[in-house]
């Protein structure tokens, strides 16, 4: 990564746009009469280097809701990021795309393939006048954005926007032969013209045709030699299966495409319900240069070492059960849902980090600065288990790393000494991989999630988890806890304006309703909500009657709270956890101020300022953490507005599920709502610590 850092620094700024994926949404009635070049007219008056792509983008239609033609589309009014390959990438990508298909065609007839192996390209000729409709759709639907994005702009890591084919595409910074920095998109196009702006959005020029793989996570990785020692594992055990999964073509609304939402219109539903994994492997070099595993017994033998008898009472010898010690092992490699690395900025990411919106200078930096680590927790497919992901920027040894199960004092605490191997583990991105691996046909992204490579095996410790890495006040985003939000374009979606995306009865499996009645809609991250956490929400309405599952933790006593602001059309709601009521209903519309909750702001006088926290406590409140921000400089703990309540001390026993329900019991409820912000889960352990009290961020 060295050489990669001045460039960086140079040509990068930590600055992403997000937005979401209505791919045939685009409005078309805003047509202008440009002064300047519109896309179109850029690729039309270079016809020596562009005619093959603006013959792609003229057969290429916007969809069924639209007889419109591409190349019409990017002649209007709009903010795309249009990837333009040459002519001679197009001649090569025709004439590459036929000889696959023509090989396969060969290997079927010679039965050295069978069927199910036969890929068909859907390029059956190098000829461009001979390309199907279908596919000039396909190409031209991969090499476009909605919005326009310059490289300069962009970390490594994710686009931030899906291409209007719902992929997202990956940019990577190299070196030439003379040391100059270019970017690479999906590590095999290089960006030859860079940020080209015209007036309805940004031109990138390529030297390959962009066409992201069709296979399936356990396909794509099977296909590439540096892993096939993971491969083997998920084959052997079987979760390969669960990682075909990719489109839910049971999700039918019948018909009905949006829902009213009181003064804010029509409000949409997702229009798709995907299954996506993310894929965590290391390549068998490291696996042999830093743990001795040539093969997959290798890997079996360290499997057994942490998931057999020695801390497992039911222990399988068939691969294929939960209870053996390798389907134990990979399937903690495998979290619930699509991330990419972009650290969050854009759909689905690790972490919300550079988020930024057009919309009243909205900006992740402004709402979490970086003075405090970025954390969140994901399920994993191994059952009952979390994996935590942080950017730690308190530690300036991997400030700019994405960690997965980061520790505390850097493992001291660990009961044994071992697991400091599996610790701190670092999501590697594509230049390292490619730089320092020397993995340079390395493909990650495959069409129902992404494939990340660690640098050393992850390992759930259940004693390590719950002394150490999870011991800890754990903080929530409500959207993070249901993977389907990330997986469909409904967290992290952005547009230039408040935006709303109501979430069905049904659709979230940890999600459910106790009543027809109730509505609830998503808030995406904009200017309209200062002060929420990561900057999006989700609002409940009408007689909800609602119950969420909480996220798998290690067995232990909790204290659980629940984050939210005060607003004139808040209403009162009930809380219960498993089934027993929490306490008093909680009026969201009374002010923090009311002697029933006590604010008062701080003084600067610690002891002052300690002693109205530790009444607040006694009333069953909190100030809010200080770590968020409403503005640069200005925290949600002093402002009046927002507040946490402590609903319960609960027990949770692990390998069992446990619900929050939550009820309206307002009887005037037809417009009042319910905010869900974020959800807290603190161990006894550090709440009851003198030694180390809880901080105010």
């Amino acid at each position: 990564m060295k050489k990669h850092t001045l460039a960086k620094v140079l040509l990068i700024a930590a600055a992403i746009f997000s937005f979401s994926s209505c791919k045939e949404d685009i409005d078309e009635r805003n047509r202008y009469t440009f002064t300047g070049e519109t896309i179109a007219d850029f690729l039309l008056n270079r016809e020596d280097q562009f005619s093959s792509f603006t013959e792609i983008l003229k057969k290429a239609n916007l969809g069924t809701n639209s007889a419109s033609n591409i190349m019409a589309l990017l002649g209007t009014y709009g903010h795309f990021t249009c990837f333009a390959p040459t002519n001679e990438a197009v001649e090569r990508f025709l004439i590459q795309q036929d000889s696959i298909y023509w090989e396969n065609v060969r290997a079927l007839e010679a039965g050295e393939i069978g069927l199910k192996d036969f890929f068909d390209t859907g390029i059956h000729s190098p000829l461009l006048s001979e390309l199907t409709d279908s596919m000039a759709n396909e190409i031209a639907k991969n090499h476009l954005l909605n919005r326009a994005h310059l490289t300069r702009d962009l970390n490594e890591g994710a686009f931030p926007d899906a291409n209007l084919n719902d992929r997202f595409l990956s940019i990577a910074w190299e070196n030439d032969e003379n040391q100059n920095v270019y970017a690479k998109v999906n590590n095999n196009a290089r960006i030859i013209l860079a940020d080209t702006e015209v007036e309805n959005g940004v031109i990138q020029v390529l030297d390959e045709v962009l066409s992201p793989s069709t296979e399936l996570l356990p396909d794509l990785l099977k296909s590439q030699d540096s892993f096939s020692i993971y491969a083997e594992a998920l084959a052997l055990t079987g979760l390969e299966d669960s990682l075909r999964l990719y489109r839910d073509d049971s999700y039918d609304l019948g018909g009905k495409s949006e829902q009213s939402l009181f003064g804010n219109g029509k409000v949409p539903y997702p229009e798709t319900k995907y299954y996506k994994n993310t894929v965590l492997v290391m390549p068998n070099s490291l696996l042999e240069s830093d743990f001795g595993i040539k093969d997959i017994d290798g890997l079996i033998e360290l499997a057994n070492k942490w998931y057999g008898k020695t801390y497992y009472d039911v222990v399988d010898e068939d691969y294929r059960s939960r209870n053996n010690p390798l389907n134990r092992f990979i399937s903690y490699h495998i979290i619930d849902r699509q991330l990419l690395y972009a650290s969050g900025s854009g759909t689905g990411g690790f972490l919300m980090e550079n988020y930024k919106s057009d919309y009243s200078g909205f900006s992740s930096e402004i709402n979490m600065p970086t003075t405090h680590d970025r954390y969140d927790y994901f399920e994993t497919m191994m059952p009952y288990t979390t994996m935590k992901v942080t950017k730690p920027f308190t530690n300036a040894e991997l400030s700019n790393e994405i960690v997965l199960n980061y520790a505390q004092d850097n493992g001291k605490r660990f009961y044994n000494a071992e697991m400091r191997k599996h610790m701190n583990v670092i999501v590697m991105p594509l230049s390292r991989v490619i730089d320092e691996l020397g993995i340079s046909d390395f493909d990650q992204n495959a069409l129902n999630g992404i494939i990340h490579v660690i640098d050393r095996p992850i390992i759930y410790n259940r004693n390590e988890m719950q002394g150490n890495i999870l011991n800890e006040r754990m903080r929530f985003d409500y959207l993070s806890f249901w993977p389907e939000l990330t997986n469909n374009n409904v967290r992290w979606r952005q547009k230039s304006a408040i935006e709303q995306v109501m979430i069905p009865d049904g659709y979230c499996k940890r999600l459910r309703f106790n009543t027809p009645d109730g509505k609830i809609a998503m808030y995406c991250p904009t200017g309209g909500g200062p002060g929420v956490y990561q900057g999006d929400e989700l609002q409940v309405m009408q007689n909800y009657d609602f119950e969420h599952r909480l996220p798998y933790l290690p067995e232990g006593t909790y204290e659980l709270r629940y984050g939210y602001q005060v607003w004139s059309n808040r209403g009162i709601a009930q809380f219960y956890v498993d089934g027993k009521v929490t306490g008093l209903p909680i009026d969201m519309n009374m002010s923090t101020t009311n002697p029933r909750i006590g604010w008062l702001a701080d003084t600067g006088e610690e002891e002052v300022d300690n002693e109205n926290d530790k009444a607040m406590r006694n009333r069953g409140f909190m100030k809010a953490p200080a770590s968020i921000q409403r503005f640069v400089g200005e925290s949600i703990r002093d402002w009046n507005m927002t507040v946490r309540v402590i609903l319960s001390t609960s027990h949770l026993s692990e390998g069992v599920d446990h619900w929050v329900r939550i009820k309206n019991v307002q009887a005037e409820y037809s417009d009042k709502a319910l905010q869900l912000d974020y959800f807290e889960i603190v161990p006894k352990s550090v709440i009851s610590n003198p030694d180390k009290p809880e901080d105010r961020y």
